[in-house]
């Protein structure tokens, strides 16, 4: 099965850079930002695996796309589905 290069690129649930693109967008940053004081958070979700096991996926889906539209709109321009994750970055001028 082929998948469309925007599903490498986004997450399909989240619609977030996906963990494909990850390292590429940060790396693209860094070069683009060197001197950049910024601030990288990670968001490790408690026990996901057990609630969406405990209430369903399509539950656990529900709130997977929340959270990740929460994150996003606070954390600026950069946002990541990384797994059960989700990881952000705050630019200096947010915090």
């Amino acid at each position: 099965m082929e998948f469309p290069i925007s599903y490498y690129r986004y997450d399909p649930l989240t619609h977030l850079v996906s963990r494909y693109q990850y390292r590429s967008e940060m790396q693209m940053l860094i070069n683009q930002h060197p001197d950049a004081q910024d601030v990288f958070c990670y968001v490790d979700i408690a026990n996901f695996k057990g609630k969406n096991d405990m209430y369903g996926h399509a539950i656990g889906d529900l709130y997977m796309v929340e959270f990740a539209m929460f994150t996003a709109k606070r954390s600026g321009k950069h946002a990541y589905r990384l797994f059960d994750r989700v990881a952000y970055q705050k630019e200096k001028d947010q915090r």
